[in-house]
This record gives structure tokens, C-alpha cells and sequence, in this order.
């Protein structure tokens, strides 16, 4: 038995350009060659829109990542975009689990389009992302943890607990562990 249960080869190499689809399906093979055979997975993160069929074909499940924030969306419109997301790379899955492996949104920061990065929206994406992500049984890692500070501008402020490590005081415990209760 390992604690292992899978590794990422790669984030967001298809968004940044990082390399060809074909080299990171190399690099994917090389590493299921070493793991697979102990039981461990292997894909890669990367944005919803780019999960070439020949990267779906080399990985054992998704990673998605989506940052509504970034795509300049009101709040009152995220959770529903996040889900439109998923769905577009469940339908190119080939059948495989989809997980949204980044997701989050600032809550201080620069206004991007129709994006405003407040505590409150903060507090509405996570709770509503939460309940979706429960309600349809889907995997989801937030980001961050912590706020960044070393990151510059808005991109220092998602996490769910400040740069002390304390949980933000718009959060309460209760309500993160059952988000579906308002």
C-alpha cells in the first residue's frame, strides 16, 4: 500500500506553452511506466479548454483548472460558468473523472471586467462552489490555502486563510464543513 495516490505531470503546460501536447504525453507515459505499475495515477492540470484528445488518451483522470475571476465574470455568474467549464472537459473525457484541481476567487485586489474581489464574493463563490461541487459529486481543490503576499497585486489574496494562517473572519468552520446550509 502506498500513500501515493497519483501524480501531476505538468500545470498548465498547454496554457503557458510550455512545451507540445506530444512531449508532455512523453513525459505523462515515462511517468505512468515508473508508477502505474504500483497502483499510481498519473495526469496533469491544466485549463478546461485545453485538454487535447491525445493528452485525455495519456492521463488516467482530469485535473482542471478554471479561475472565473480571470475570465472578467460577475459573481452572481461564476459558480455557473465553473460548472459549464466542468462539463465542457467532462464531454471530452473519454469517460475518465473529472477533477477541478484550482478554482478560487481574490477577495482584495484589482477589478478585472465584471470580476470585483471582495470578501463577500470571495465567501459566495467558495460556499456556492462548495454545495455545487458536493451536490454533484465532484472533486475540488481551492486555491489557495493561504493568502500569497509575495504574489503581486490580486493574486496574492485568494486564500481562505490570511497571510497569518488565520481562517479570514468572514468564514465561519460550520458553514465551510456544510456549505449547502445557508
Amino acid at each position: 500500500m502506498y500513500n501515493v495516490e497519483a501524480i501531476i505531470v505538468g500545470s498548465e503546460v498547454m496554457y503557458r506553452e510550455d512545451m507540445s501536447s506530444d512531449e508532455l504525453v512523453k513525459r505523462i507515459t515515462k511517468v505512468k511506466d515508473l508508477v502505474g505499475p504500483k497502483g499510481v495515477k498519473v495526469t496533469t492540470s491544466e485549463v478546461y479548454y485545453k485538454f487535447y484528445p491525445e493528452i485525455v488518451d495519456a492521463v488516467d483522470f482530469l485535473m482542471m483548472n478554471a479561475f472565473i475571476y480571470w475570465e472578467g465574470e460577475h459573481i452572481d455568474n461564476a459558480v455557473d460558468k465553473l460548472k459549464e467549464h466542468f462539463l465542457t472537459a467532462k464531454s471530452i473525457s473519454k469517460g475518465k473523472v473529472v477533477r477541478i484541481s484550482e478554482t478560487g476567487w481574490p477577495d482584495q485586489g484589482e477589478q478585472f471586467k465584471d470580476s470585483i474581489p471582495l470578501p463577500e464574493n470571495q465567501k459566495n463563490f467558495l460556499m456556492k462552489t462548495l454545495c455545487m461541487t458536493r451536490t454533484l459529486g465532484i472533486e475540488m481543490i481551492w486555491f489557495s490555502a493561504i493568502d500569497e503576499l509575495y504574489k503581486p497585486g490580486v493574486e496574492g489574496h485568494f486564500g481562505l486563510l490570511d497571510s497569518n494562517r488565520k481562517l479570514k473572519s468572514f468564514y465561519q468552520f460550520d458553514s465551510l464543513i456544510n456549505p449547502c446550509v445557508s
